[in-house]
Order: C-alpha cells, then structure tokens, then sequence
C-alpha cells in the first residue's frame, strides 16, 4: 500500500459522523473525498455540498470503475459510515460489487465503537485492508464537532501496515490517536464510551429539570450545571473519579442526604428512580474512598434503601 501519496476516500453513509470527518480532511488537505454513496441520491448530493467536496451517486458498480480510470494511481479508501445494524449487508453488497471490478481499493475501515473488524473479513478475503477507526466525540451538532476535532481522541484498531496511515489521516485533523488493545472487547468498550457521553446527557437533562423546580430559568441552569460540570470532569482528569468525588453522601451528611432525597422526588418516578440508584453508587465510592466510616455507611445504606420503599 502506497504510504506517501494523498489518499482518495470513497463514503458510504456520509451522515453526521463520516461528514465531518470528511469536511475536516478535505479543510486540512489530508485527504480528497470520491464518491458519496447514501440511501437517496437527495442525500449524498447534501453531504457532498456539507463536505464541500466529493461526487453523489446513485450506485457503486459503473461509478467506482469509471472513477479509477481518472485516479492517477492514487490510494483509494472506503470508508463505511453506515449504522451498526446495517454494517454487515453494506459488507455483503459491497463484496460482490468488487468482485467486478478492475482495481480493488486498497483499504476499507469503518467508525463504529461497537463493531470489531470482524464484520469487514469478507472484504480482506478479497485482498483489502480493513480496520475501524472511533473518533470519541459525540457528533450531535456537526458544526460543533467540527471545533471540537483538535485534541479529542480516536480509537484506531488495525494492523501493523496500516496504524500509521490512519493516525496521519486523523493527527492531520488534530485527533489523537490510541492504537486499540489487540484483545479489547468493543461492545463494553462502547458502553463505557455511551456511559460518559449519552449518560452525562440524560444526567444534565434530569439536573436542569430540578434546578427549573427550584426556580431558576433554563438558560441560568444551563449555565450553572455545566460550568459545575466542566469543572468536575477536569477535576477527575487531574485526580481520579473517586479523589474528585465530593457531596452529602462522600461526607457522610445524614441530614442533607435526606433533603436531597426527598428534592428528586418531584421529578418523573423513572428519572428520580435513577438519582437514587446514583446516590448508592456514590456511597459504594466513598465507602472505597475511605471518606466515611462504617457506622456512617450503613445509616447512609437504610437511608437509601428506605427512599425506594415510599
């Protein structure tokens, strides 16, 4: 596979994701955008007008080989952007539609978190290389993933060959690049992943809602909770969840715990069901803390326990 030269990357399912990323080669000049493959035409040609670059097509068969008349030897990649649940047919049908043609890609890598390169085998069966790569960022609002590319990091699993092709493709958006544990198990590897990202979502929802019931207006709230927020996930950075822990329950405030547990009882029964189940993880963390004694631990256990009885 030839390392030096710009390499050219063919999309199937340029959503949210495989659109930004792709926005953000094209800006850096790390990489050209070819073909763009989604479920309509209307929507590859919006993609490619997001991307500012790449050719909408309808199909892949008579399109890729008369893109690989005009390559100039340059390498060509698919990327394959499509969901989860879809990966393993997109695999299938792209499988047999290689098999027509000429000159094979020469790499092709998807971006699930869950996935393993396992689902890409039947392309490597037919000569290609795969890998996944998962950039750890949610890409919501693309706009703003777009600024948040430089410094967040991506989880690259590949070979030997083909790791350093990858991290110049994302380095040259400013990502950093972690080479992924041969024997990582992509599906808790994705739930810790969901856990920091979509969970601190519903737990700022949930937290808005009460600070709503107190009185303040949303945008204040807002405000307040994520400034709260980003100063305790920098704490956590620097020292660890458990140091960085703190509250009625890490102190072992009987009183206030108390209060506490009777505030979330204004929210919905599913959302203050789920603070109760947090508070006793957070007592599970300062029992490990060492922050409160025995005598303290089990007040606090009755405490909770007591909570999900009325």
């Amino acid at each position: 596979m030839t390392a030096g030269l710009t390499p050219t990357i063919h999309i199937l399912g340029a959503g949210r994701t495989a659109g930004t990323l792709a926005r953000a080669w094209i800006d850096n000049g790390v990489a050209r955008v070819g073909l763009i493959l989604n479920r309509s035409y209307a929507s590859a040609a919006a993609a490619a007008e997001q991307i500012g670059a790449g050719r909408p097509v309808t199909s892949w068969e008579t399109e890729f080989n008369r893109y690989m008349l005009d390559s100039n030897g340059s390498p060509q990649w698919i990327l394959l952007g499509v969901p989860d649940g879809d990966m393993a047919a997109v695999v299938t049908r792209l499988t047999e539609w290689l098999q027509e043609t000429p000159q094979m890609p020469t790499l092709a890598f998807h971006l699930s978190g869950q996935l393993s390169n396992e689902v890409l085998m039947p392309l490597q069966r037919h000569g290609m290389a795969v890998a996944s790569v998962h950039p750890v960022l949610a890409f919501a609002q693309p706009e703003t993933a777009r600024r948040q590319l430089t410094d967040s990091h991506c989880m690259i699993s590949a070979n030997a060959d083909i790791q350093p092709m990858l991290e110049r493709l994302f380095s040259g958006i400013g990502m950093r690049c972690i080479a992924a544990p041969p024997t990582i198990d992509k599906a808790v590897y994705h739930a810790a992943m969901v856990s920091a990202s979509n969970f601190t979502c519903a737990l700022q929802y949930m937290a808005v809602n009460l600070a709503r019931q107190a009185g303040l207006p949303e945008r204040e709230a807002l405000q307040l909770l994520t400034g709260l927020s980003r100063h305790s996930l920098s704490t956590i950075a620097e020292h660890g969840s458990l140091d960085a822990l703190t509250g009625p329950v890490e102190r072992g405030d009987i009183a206030a715990t108390r209060r506490l547990l009777s505030a979330i009882e204004s929210l919905p029964e599913v959302q203050s069901a789920s603070l109760r189940s947090l508070s006793e993880i957070v007592l599970e963390m300062a029992k490990a803390k060492g922050s409160i004694d025995p005598e303290q631990a089990a007040e606090l256990a009755e405490l909770l326990e007591s909570s999900e009885r009325t």
